[in-house]
């Protein structure tokens, strides 16, 4: 499942960066995207306005990768590398990094796609709505049995 959600990060990354807001001051859109590997804990919380979340280190841990990882970049942790550095289509750069609570951690950042091998597992298509733009990215080729994906993802850009 670490291929089939680096497959979803690299797809999404892709998209949202050719994104262009029309706002002045703002013309581009960026994001760090953090992986990790664990056991979670999940559950609907709130009563006014009910929300699924998850829950733990790995949770945490991923929020981390997020937080030190550089602009437009996927950072892993060593934990998802293990499974991820078999991918040969996959170039990593392994750095060590100080997380707040964790320490000294080896991580990797994704640098690029090897020998222009895409990762084409997502389409993405432009709604127009009341709410403001949508984009939607929908699976072409990942199975919604395998729990990864159920349904279209839908992202709001504020």
């Amino acid at each position: 499942r670490a291929v089939k959600c680096l497959e979803v990060a690299v797809a999404i990354l892709r998209q949202f960066t050719k994104c262009v807001t029309g706002m002045d001051g703002m013309e581009k859109l960026s994001l760090k995207i953090g992986l990790n590997t664990g056991n979670v804990i999940s559950g609907v919380v709130g009563s006014q306005k009910p929300q699924f979340a998850l829950f733990g280190d790995t949770v945490n841990t991923a929020s981390r990768m997020m937080s030190t990882g550089e602009v437009n970049h996927i950072h892993v942790s060593a934990e998802t590398h293990e499974f991820l550095r078999q991918d040969d289509r996959f170039k990593w750069h392994q750095q060590q990094i100080w997380a707040k609570g964790k320490g000294y951690m080896d991580t990797y950042l994704l640098e690029n796609e090897k020998r222009g091998q895409e990762v084409n597992v997502f389409s993405m298509h432009r709604h127009n709505s009341r709410e403001g733009s949508m984009l939607e990215i929908a699976s072409s080729d990942v199975p919604v049995n395998e729990g990864l994906i159920e349904g279209d993802w839908k992202l709001k850009l504020v």
